[in-house]
């Protein structure tokens, strides 16, 4: 009888030290299970509560906020309707367009003040569109744009729209030290490279501004007649980056000098 009571105590005693050992692996499936629960349900919610925010909470715009009639959102910046301002100011600088009678636009971003003072044209307000066309006049004014490195292109929505998913690779500088008597110093760059421009748009007078061009590696053409072409159909190859190398920028892509640099 007593070895019977030992017996049962004993056995009582193994499983108990058999249910303390399994007590940490019984907690660790209970922790695994409560976070794989948390996990889903994160899941869920991500996927099924935000549709169901916005008719649930309703915050009123502020005051500067457009009203929705107001704002067309089928459409983009980079295809809006064509403006009619032949010079318009920005929040920088004021953006130059031409027409020539060839067809497409002619156009310069970013035109600094020297640049609008050499197309003859206002620096403080907006120069509209001329009418009636002019084609000899227009002509003349495009060949004058030309010269400050403009870039043809269809219209404006090819223009912004080449320019927001990069298919163009250079732009160009120029300066008239002489003005129209003299050469012009050119440099053409990456737009990469194109943040190194800030002492170029600084400069106040044509003669700083074909100093500093010369600083960031440009070269000096007496013939502008020479120059015209080459720039011209080089900048025109740039809208096909992905056939190589652009013909024609051999002889104006100049390797950028850095401005430390001693003047030679």
């Amino acid at each position: 009888m007593t070895q019977t009571a030992d017996n049962a105590a004993i056995l009582q005693q193994g499983t108990g030290d058999t249910d303390s050992a399994q007590e940490p692996r019984r907690n660790r499936f209970k922790y695994g299970s409560i976070l794989l629960s948390f996990l889903l349900l994160s899941l869920v919610l991500t996927y099924t509560l935000p549709p169901l925010l916005p008719p649930l909470i309703h915050h009123a715009p502020p005051p500067w906020y457009e009203e929705a009639s107001d704002i067309d959102r089928t459409d983009s910046y980079y295809s809006q309707p064509e403006s009619t301002y032949r010079s318009e100011l920005s929040d920088t600088a004021a953006i130059v367009r031409f027409w020539p009678s060839t067809g497409g636009l002619l156009l310069r971003e970013h035109a600094t003040g020297i640049e609008v003072d050499f197309l003859g044209l206002d620096r403080f307000d907006n120069v509209p569109r001329p009418s009636p066309y002019n084609a000899t006049l227009e002509d003349d004014f495009c060949e004058r744009l030309e010269r400050l490195g403009a870039t043809h292109c269809e219209d404006e929505s090819d223009y912004f729209g080449s320019m927001m998913h990069r298919t163009r690779r250079y732009r160009a500088l120029l300066a008239w030290p002489e003005n129209d008597t003299g050469g012009t110093w050119a440099l053409v760059l990456s737009a990469k490279e194109w943040r190194r421009t800030a002492c170029v748009h600084n400069a106040r007078t044509m003669e700083e501004r074909g100093e500093m061009i010369r600083r960031l590696g440009g070269r000096y053409f007496g013939d502008w007649t020479e120059l015209r072409p080459k720039l011209r159909k080089a900048l025109k190859a740039d809208r096909s980056p992905g056939l190589g190398p652009v013909e024609g920028f051999e002889d104006i892509l100049a390797e950028p000098v850095p401005l430390d640099t001693e003047p030679s």
